[in-house]
Formats: C-alpha cells, sequence, structure tokens
C-alpha cells in the first residue's frame, strides 16, 4: 500500500524571487549537481576578507527567507552561502526531502564550496537554524570549517508532527509500515542521530548555540545536553528567556547579533580555539 502524499500537499512556501541584490549585494547563482544528479540552488556571496559563513536554513523555509542575515553577514566583511535546501524553495518540485538526504547533502555543499571557492587559508563556520542545525552538526568535524553556529537545533528528540511532515514529502515511497516507522523516527536514523551526538563530544571547532526557553518545537534541554558533552574546546550557549522557535534573532536581536558578532571575531583566533 502506497502512501498519497507528494511534496506540494505539505511543503507549501510562499514564493520568494528576491536575490542578493535587493540589497545591493554581489553575487553568484550557483548550481551544485549532487551525488544522485540532484541540482541544488545556492547563492555565493565574495566577503572583504577569506572567510564564509555556509547557512543552512529551517524547513519550511528557502534562501530568501535569510536575505536579511545574509546582508549583516556582507556588511560585518564576511562572505557567505546559501541554498535552498531539497525539497524547497527553487528546488521545491524535486519530492526527495528525506533529512538524511539533507545530512549528506551538507557534506557535499561543504566540500563544493570549498573547492570552487575557497582554499586551505580560507576560514569556515557553519551557521544551522533548526532542522538546519542538524545539517551543520552532522559535520561538526568536518576538518574545512573553523567554528559552528546553531539556532533551534539540532533536534535530537522524536517529535511526530514533525514526522508526518516529512513523511508526506517522500514521493510515495513509503508503504504503510515504513511510514510508521518514518513518523516515529521524524524522518532522521537513528544513527544519524547518534553520529550527531558523538560529534558533540569529540567536537574540535569552537561552537555557539542560541536557543529560546519557550521553544515549543526542540526543548532547549535537549541541546543543553549535547552542548555539556562537549570539552576541550571554546563552547558558549546562549538561552533566550522569552523566544520561541526560530524566534530568537527577532525577540532579543541586540543581544543575538552581539553574541554572534563576538563568536565571529573570536572564531579565528588560535587562543579562542584551543581555549
Amino acid at each position: 500500500m502506497k502512501s498519497s502524499f507528494g511534496v506540494n500537499s505539505i511543503i507549501k512556501i510562499k514564493n520568494d524571487n528576491r536575490n542578493p541584490e535587493y540589497y545591493a549585494i554581489p553575487y553568484i547563482e550557483v548550481e551544485y549537481h549532487m551525488r544522485d544528479d540532484y541540482i541544488i540552488n545556492g547563492w555565493f556571496i565574495k566577503g572583504i576578507e577569506n572567510k564564509i559563513i555556509i547557512i543552512f536554513h529551517n524547513l519550511n523555509a528557502n534562501r530568501a527567507k535569510y536575505l536579511s542575515l545574509v546582508k549583516w553577514i556582507y556588511n560585518s566583511g564576511w562572505g557567505a552561502y546559501i541554498c535552498d535546501l531539497r525539497g524547497h524553495g527553487k528546488n521545491e518540485k524535486y519530492n526527495q526531502m528525506f533529512v538524511h538526504n539533507l545530512l549528506l547533502d551538507g557534506v557535499e555543499i561543504i566540500e563544493k564550496t570549498y573547492q570552487n571557492f575557497l582554499d586551505s587559508n580560507s576560514l569556515i563556520v557553519l551557521y544551522g537554524f533548526s532542522l538546519g542545525a542538524n545539517i551543520a552538526a552532522y559535520n561538526l568535524n568536518n576538518k574545512r570549517i573553523n567554528g559552528v553556529i546553531l539556532d533551534s537545533g539540532p533536534i535530537m528528540k522524536p517529535c511526530r508532527a514533525f514526522g508526518k511532515m516529512l513523511a508526506r514529502v517522500e514521493e510515495n515511497k513509503l508503504n504503510l509500515i515504513q511510514y510508521k516507522r518514518y513518523v516515529k523516527e521524524f524522518g532522521i536514523l537513528r544513527q544519524d542521530i547518534k553520529l550527531i551526538k558523538h560529534n558533540f563530544r569529540k567536537c574540535s571547532h569552537p561552537i555557539l548555540i542560541i536557543h529560546g526557553k519557550k521553544d515549543e518545537f526542540v526543548n532547549w534541554q535537549e541541546t543543553k545536553k549535547v552542548f555539556d558533552s562537549i570539552s576541550g574546546i571554546r563552547k558558549d550557549y546562549i538561552l533566550i528567556e522569552k523566544a520561541h522557535h526560530l524566534t530568537n534573532m527577532s525577540v532579543d536581536s541586540v543581544r543575538y547579533y552581539k553574541e554572534v558578532s563576538v563568536f565571529l571575531e573570536n572564531v579565528g583566533s588560535a587562543l579562542y580555539q584551543e581555549s
């Protein structure tokens, strides 16, 4: 018995045709051909210096949603790369959004960005939001990167509502038993969660986690638990008292950008890396 759900029945993102030119930011439209011939569409923005932030957006979003953040990053002297994740934005017509695919996409996106635009002297920071934080956390120990920022994630415990949403975009490939298992595991395989936890324990890069205390979707205590498992490197955990899921930036923008600015200023410092 096949499930009858398609991607457009659940992932409905308001069309947003803005690009970095909206803020007079020069950019390159980039197509990455992935391991399965899937095409990822993204923007590369060159910074003043040889440093870049690779952004992974949240579920039910797209790259245009983060243009204000891209503007702030660019004005701070950093470059940026952000794409529409599989099943989102310009890639919405493709129905292959099983979360494990997104995690593997993250590995390729980092490597392709490095090979195409960067070099061994480049400073690379990953910046993930909610589901995008899982992608960043999956790459915590990637040899190419120098630091990681996680906002409202990663998702570490099953969430049935999230599972139902993700199951419906799996291109009608799930039978009933697979569907129930998919919902139970919310689209992220248990071995992926296990690897992410391992990455935290062995984390070798400075990390900043920002979470809302009122987050009803990803409990802040779960991210605090994996944060506490990190030892031997510089780490910071910021809890925004009145913020819900993905509202940290808007609820306390002054504190938010101050904490991110301090992290970015210090992430390239050898003293910061070793403290």
